[in-house]
């Protein structure tokens, strides 16, 4: 069962849609999810329809060998960026998309508790910015989470470790610490989300409102709340997510062969958008799967696993 805060003042049949969809009592003294401003997505009509895995290549390095995040370049043709899950340095791969290893940036100085999941997004003058989500809390210890924020660079092949700027974000939970592994960027807001884990299937979705700024401190606000335990979704823990970059489409992914996809239509916010039936995706059998990401066009998805020479795949949606 889905449950879900959202916004009250919209149309009277999303206002039923999220009734139906929650279980606790809506908080309309609280700050809710934004809707997305003039420049809409066109609407998706049906689920899009997974095709069979292409293997597109395997990593080449054994540094890499804990990938637990993934995007798709918007400056640089050919490559996908990367990094690892902890106990590596706090470094970003450039990777082509057949898996050879092109470069490694380090943030000199930046927080590596727990890199889980990376996000993209414009920085408003023509480039774009690599949002690293520091959010993973296996223990439910941590005070704070972090993003931190890249000015995406021009990649050239490179065997030296390359220095790149970052500002960064502390964020908080409203309540009490939790794990996280997926970081979600929404392309018309620029609001951010990060999308909990919990091997029980508990979920929770928690905005952090556009405009960001380098330095700042923020609490997080929960919009929404999903059920990877019970019908319609399954597979427990979530391990990674991402937002197509025309807004249309919303994908997050467990540890095994399942992902789920969730239709945005014209108008809604994320948080509607997670109201609606999820489209289940099947992905390729993977070690342990803990990374995913939309192609820059939309037509397909990049997935790739923790392990060594792990395999790049490209999954065609249609």
């Amino acid at each position: 069962m889905l449950r879900l805060f959202a916004v009250v003042k919209k149309r009277y049949e999303s206002w039923m849609l999220l009734l139906l969809a929650c279980t606790r009592p809506i908080d309309t003294s609280a700050v809710l999810d934004s809707a997305p401003p003039d420049t809409d997505p066109p609407e998706p009509v049906t689920c899009p329809e997974a095709g069979e895995a292409v293997t597109a290549g395997s990593l080449d390095n054994t540094a890499l060998n804990e990938v637990s995040g993934v995007v798709e370049s918007r400056q640089n043709s050919d490559v996908l960026w990367v990094h690892n899950d902890s106990g590596d340095e706090p470094r970003l791969y450039a990777i082509s998309t057949a898996g050879a290893l092109k470069s490694t940036w380090l943030l000199t100085g930046a927080s590596r508790g727990d890199w889980e999941d990376l996000a993209i997004g414009d920085d408003g003058s023509g480039g774009s910015l690599l949002y690293v989500g520091d959010i993973g809390d296996n223990g439910k210890s941590r005070e704070t989470i972090t993003v931190h924020r890249v000015p995406e660079p021009e990649v050239i092949t490179s065997e030296k470790i390359q220095a790149v700027a970052f500002d960064s974000l502390t964020l908080t939970y409203p309540d009490s610490p939790l794990n996280a592994e997926t970081l979600l960027l929404d392309p018309l807001t620029d609001d951010l989300y990060v999308v909990t884990k919990d091997y029980q299937g508990a979920t929770g979705i928690f905005r952090k409102a556009a405009p960001h700024t380098g330095g700042e401190s923020a609490q997080l606000e929960e919009v929404a709340w999903l059920d990877f335990s019970a019908e319609p979704l399954s597979g427990g823990a979530t391990t990674g997510g991402s937002i197509s970059a025309d807004g249309r489409y919303i994908v997050i992914r467990t540890y095994g062969t399942r992902a789920y996809v969730w239709l945005r239509q014209h108008g809604m916010s994320i948080a509607e958008a997670f109201a609606g039936e999820p489209c289940p995706i099947t992905l390729p059998g993977e070690q342990q799967g803990e990374s995913i990401g939309f192609a820059s066009q939309g037509g397909a998805l990049w997935s790739i696993s923790e392990g060594v020479e792990a395999p790049v795949y490209s999954i065609p949606l249609q």
